[in-house]
């Protein structure tokens, strides 16, 4: 059993995509580096499998088998589930209070400050986002719930929070069993990506009182992921113990996107302009634009922005001729020097749902992003 005095930070990681332990490694390091001096109470722990243990980092492992995260992920059939496992496993062994953070995140003060926010029956997870009645991925599972017998009442204004972080008591570690039950119940119903926040938002929201720590804590994810992730990659060629305490005293800043062209901008927002299109469709066609453009000077840029504009593009229905005319430089790709494998396959992938969808005697694309089955 764990010192129930001990606050714990804790991290889920597992396979083997450096991309995480990247992240991972930035968000320990902004931690370690606005903690302050009488910051002994909290201890940074790292719930991983035997292959993905850091010991360049200032972390205690929980280490699992692979029996337990098979369990964890319904055979890998579910990988955000293995969250609630791996939270109820740092409960179990340090007890206290304990805050499960996403590696996709970095500390703007002393990580001791969001403890601050969690007692019995106070709860902690990053950010309210919307109710459920206006979330354009998960409010279709309103139609699917009508009949349906599930544990907690569901309606359009229940509240749905990001779990990039969640903060829980020890006192309060039976709320996790309603957790994993409400999910299963959800799961069979509508399998969305991002059902177990679903479930962790009703369940925390219902039994404690919610906060949020978006003041707190920075999470990144969508398309500013990517470029993020590349100036990890310069920071951190190699893992090492010296390296990370050499950042430590002075943390590298971040930037979310890399310089954006003017030229590229007013293109973009002439063409949507033009085509009386949505906010999405012009970023899309901006990334497209903003990939030709790197292509040169920086081909890694030219890439991440080539697959955010496929992201957009998939998570969308746009008019076909549109999108062919606006779009034909990405249909050359694969005469293109510049273009890693991954942006071939995207895209490659997305003119053949094009083409189905041609087929078909559509004149809209598919937002095959969002689809549920």
């Amino acid at each position: 059993m764990g010192d129930g005095g001990v606050n714990t930070l804790a991290y889920l990681i597992y396979g083997s995509r450096r991309d995480y332990h990247l992240e991972l490694t930035y968000s320990v390091l902004s931690a370690i580096h606005h903690r302050r001096s009488d910051d002994i109470d909290v201890r940074i722990a790292l719930v991983t499998d035997a292959s993905n243990q850091r010991h360049d980092l200032p972390v205690e492992h929980v280490v699992f088998t692979p029996l337990e995260f098979a369990q964890w992920t319904r055979g890998g059939q579910y990988h955000h589930e293995a969250k609630i496992h791996a939270l109820k496993k740092a409960l179990d062994v340090f007890e206290g209070k304990v805050v499960l953070v996403d590696t996709d995140t970095f500390f703007n003060v002393s990580p001791a400050t969001l403890f601050e926010r969690i007692a019995p029956e106070r709860s902690l997870m990053h950010a309210y986002e919307a109710d459920l009645g206006n979330d354009r991925l998960l409010s279709p599972i309103l139609k699917r719930l009508a009949g349906a017998s599930v544990s907690y009442e569901v309606s359009p204004e229940t509240r749905l929070f990001n779990s990039g972080v969640i903060g829980l008591d020890f006192a309060d570690r039976h709320l996790l069993g309603d957790v994993l039950v409400l999910l299963n119940q959800l799961y069979a119903i509508y399998p969305a990506f991002n059902i177990e926040q679903f479930a962790f938002s009703i369940v925390l929201d219902r039994r404690t009182s919610l906060r949020d720590c978006r003041d707190l804590v920075t999470h990144y994810y969508g398309h500013s992921r990517g470029f993020i992730r590349a100036q990890f990659a310069d920071l951190f060629a190699e893992f090492s113990a010296e390296r990370f305490r050499e950042y430590a005293s002075s943390l590298p800043k971040i930037e979310y996107y890399p310089g954006k062209g003017k030229l590229d901008l007013l293109k973009a927002r002439i063409r949507s302009a033009l085509r009386h299109q949505t906010a999405d469709y012009r970023f899309a066609y901006f990334a497209c634009l903003s990939a030709q453009s790197n292509a040169v000077r920086s081909p890694a840029h030219a890439n991440i922005w080539a697959r955010v504009a496929v992201d957009l593009l998939r998570q969308n229905e746009f008019a076909i001729t549109h999108v062919e005319q606006d779009f034909a430089a990405m249909k050359r790709l694969n005469a293109n020097a510049w273009a890693d494998e991954d942006t071939k396959r995207a895209w490659n992938s997305f003119w053949g749902e094009v083409a189905e969808a041609k087929q078909r005697g559509q004149s809209r694309t598919n937002a095959t992003s969002f689809e549920v089955a």
